[in-house]
């Protein structure tokens, strides 16, 4: 048999010792014969079998190992991919996605990625970026609270035109099918889920809730998550579901520039107010520190700050205001937050304007410090319209 514990066990030996992948292989084809048998032997049971609960119950455990086996294969094959590669996906809610393939060698500070064609606007297409690695699992949420797996593998490759003169336009776009009447509301990736011990799921009006990983299991294999939401705030959607340990600190950003920290363990398992946001605020980012060193937070005319990590202060108890980024006298000149992101130095911040630009910025290049008085200006961004920012993290394995 397998269990979330020899799944955990596996992918934390390969990542120490890449080298014992081909043993580890050689056990995985072992439980699969054994689970070939049992299928066997649970075929035969079911024939027996009075009631069609007990049978139900068997099809759903079969169904889980399968899955946890697939994603190991994942792990496996991803030991094979240059870990300089990150795809970057570009999305709507319409479901519409472009993958772009950047290179950490190809990148540079302030420059030009591409562009695309016509421009962005905040106010009625809302558009989403998230780095992704080559050999992922995705999870597609829909405002509905339906879910789909994807595989990154699956999204083609949108070549980036060379030169200025020629754009990306959404006519070049992959569209996976959405469920009818709803649209994509957040994308996560699934692949180390047996890894973590739950995810929590957020809201745009500051809502969380933490799901237990062997529970998340069974509402993806059902192609359901839930939406998160509360259901007397009527305007509220789904907004992120985030993979996490007990001791990880959960962040929320709203738009309007407050932050709440707090243990991802203390995040109960029915929805409930993580952040307590005015009736025109939203959340607009949320995301572990994940051994990050700093907090970066871009606003919408394209200027950034970026704190250390211990200037977060997790709260004891969610529900609160949170801290703020500015001043009360800053915040009454309607700055607004248009992304942020837990980063190292030697990360990378990607925005997309409102022109259609796609920009990097070197996160080294943001200056860190401790209060909102030391806004770092981002080349070719300012002063325009941001409508999306993501972070980048090279070397690392999926």
């Amino acid at each position: 048999m397998i269990n979330q514990a020899d799944v955990g066990e596996w992918l934390r030996e390969i990542n120490q010792r890449p080298d014992s992948a081909p043993r580890i292989i050689q056990e995985v084809a072992r439980r699969l014969m054994e689970l070939e048998k049992l299928n066997e032997q649970l075929r035969a049971e079911n024939l027996a079998l009075s009631t069609k609960y007990k049978v139900q119950q068997y099809k759903d455990r079969i169904a889980e190992l399968e899955y946890q086996l697939n994603i190991i294969g994942k792990h496996l094959e991803g030991q094979a991919v240059g870990l300089d590669v990150v795809h970057l996906l570009v999305y709507n809610r319409r479901g519409q996605m472009l993958k772009l393939e950047l290179r950490a060698k190809d990148l540079v500070s302030g420059a030009i990625i591409t562009t695309f064609s016509g421009e962005f606007n905040l106010e009625t297409e809302a558009v989403g970026l998230l780095a992704v690695h080559p050999q992922d699992e995705l999870l597609l949420i829909f405002a509905s609270g339906r879910a789909a797996g994807l595989p990154v593998a699956d999204i083609p490759v949108t070549d980036i035109p060379p030169g200025q003169g020629k754009r990306l336009n959404w006519e070049e776009s992959f569209t996976p099918t959405l469920p009818q009447g709803d649209d994509l509301a957040a994308i996560t990736p699934i692949a180390k889920m047996s890894t973590f011990a739950h995810a929590i799921q957020t809201s745009r009006r500051g809502y969380a809730r933490k799901i237990a990983t062997k529970f998340l299991q069974q509402y993806v294999a059902q192609n359901n998550v839930g939406k998160g939401t509360n259901a007397a705030v009527a305007v509220d959607r789904p907004f992120n579901l985030i993979l996490c340990q007990p001791e990880d600190i959960l962040v929320l950003v709203s738009r309007q520039g407050y932050v709440m920290s707090a243990r991802s363990d203390d995040v109960p398992v029915a929805a409930d107010q993580a952040i307590r946001l005015a009736p025109d605020d939203v959340v607009v980012a949320s995301f572990t520190l994940a051994g990050a060193s700093s907090l970066v937070a871009v606003t919408q005319e394209g200027r950034a700050v970026r704190y250390p990590a211990d200037w977060l202060k997790p709260a004891a108890k969610l529900g609160g205001r949170g801290q703020s980024i500015w001043s009360k006298a800053k915040q009454e000149t309607g700055i607004r937050v248009i992304g942020a992101i837990a980063a190292k130095d030697d990360d990378w911040g990607i925005g997309l304007k409102a022109n259609g630009q796609l920009v990097a910025v070197k996160i080294a290049d943001i200056a860190l410090g401790m209060s909102g008085k030391k806004e770092h200006v981002l080349k070719n961004i300012y002063p325009f319209d941001l409508v999306a920012f993501t972070g980048v993290r090279f070397n690392h394995r999926v």
